[in-house]
């Protein structure tokens, strides 16, 4: 049987405040490529997938939505208000690849860009980015939702964000949510879905990211191993791997 193909939509960009060097000791580097390839890899999920990445954000085409079985849609370091080109052009995709009826799961810049994408708002969370370690609460639709299955009523994930949702697309089921943002998770119908946490980064990547401008927030990070189900549990509930 054919691998099913799965595309990160990489939407990253960069931030020049921080320096890539600083992932020289690591094996993740800093390309979200590459902590998806590794979670992917650690969940065995490669015989049944094909993998491949699109950096959208420097300008790379995105393909045919006919020819991929569903998305990834990573973190990003600009505002989805920043509406920049490359922005605008991937949500246009986006509203194609919607149309196809295939999955899509948005990570944290990813979950604000499909939310804008489909009507939401997206604001500054406040002075200080909402980061570390942390439990979620899951709604009622959440506790039942595919994307948590195996996770108790406060699983908890890696957060490192400044901006969040605020105002949910008409329609979208409320899963999770933190004290500090509550739209967490979303489900929108369509099979699409969004988190605000980083499920595809481990500890270490997401202490590097902040040590250098937030060290004082390093300490509020521990390692958290079941976090990269929810990839799995995406791929599962929507017939991608068995």
């Amino acid at each position: 049987m054919a691998r099913k193909k799965v595309l990160l939509v990489s939407i990253a960009g960069s931030d020049d405040s921080l320096d890539p060097a600083r992932f020289d000791d690591l094996a993740e580097t800093n390309d979200d490529a590459v902590w998806f390839a590794n979670r992917l890899s650690e969940l065995g999920v490669f015989d049944a997938i094909e993998f491949g990445t699109v950096y959208a954000f420097e300008g790379e085409a995105l393909p045919d939505p006919e020819k991929v079985d569903a998305i990834f849609v990573g973190g990003s370091y600009p505002s989805i208000n920043d509406r920049l080109p490359w922005q605008l052009a991937t949500m246009a995709w986006l509203g194609g690849y919607r149309a196809t009826g295939k999955p899509a799961l948005g990570v944290c810049g990813g979950h604000q860009m499909m939310s804008v994408a489909l009507g939401g708002r997206v604001e500054r969370i406040g002075e200080e980015p909402n980061a570390g370690s942390l439990p979620v609460a899951l709604t009622e639709a959440g506790r039942g939702h595919y994307l948590f299955e195996g996770y108790d009523r406060a699983p908890a994930f890696h957060f490192g964000h400044f901006d969040h949702v605020v105002a949910s697309p008409e329609g979208a089921a409320l899963l999770a949510s933190t004290e500090a943002s509550e739209v967490t998770a979303l489900d929108y119908g369509g099979n699409w879905v969004s988190v605000q946490f980083h499920p595809e980064a481990t500890e270490e990547a997401m202490v590097i990211d902040f040590a250098i401008t937030h060290p004082h927030l390093v300490e509020r990070y521990h390692s958290l191993p079941e976090a990269k189900r929810v990839l799995a549990n995406f791929l599962k509930g929507n017939g991608i791997v068995d």
